[in-house]
């Protein structure tokens, strides 16, 4: 089982549109689940999907966040996505990130 967890950016959460993001989200056909918290007097919203495919799941995400220009542009500086296979936590791969000097792995 993996997670595909797209988490937002503290920094951007005062202009972040949750509700269009969510309707951008409905086009790969799964619905994530949700953690809004706060730690440490930090707060933290992450959008996990639950996986045994993950290739095709990223595939999908991948055509409504990052090759939709539109989608692009609004989201995509505001957003991490990682995945993570929850039997190897420490396996954990970057699969988007806004600064682009960050190593940015391939999920295959």
């Amino acid at each position: 089982m993996y997670c595909l967890s797209i988490q937002v950016l503290p920094s951007c959460f005062g202009t972040f549109n949750r509700s269009r993001f969510l309707q951008v989200l409905k086009a790969v056909n799964r619905t994530p689940e949700i953690d809004h918290y706060q730690e440490r007097q930090q707060e933290f919203l992450h959008y996990n999907f639950f996986t045994e495919q993950p290739v095709a799941l990223w595939q999908s995400l991948q055509e409504v966040l990052l090759k939709n220009a539109d989608n692009a542009a609004q989201f995509l500086p505001s957003i991490i996505i990682i995945c993570e296979p929850l039997a190897q936590p420490d396996a954990t791969l970057l699969l988007h990130h806004p600064d682009p000097q960050e190593k940015i792995d391939r999920l295959q």
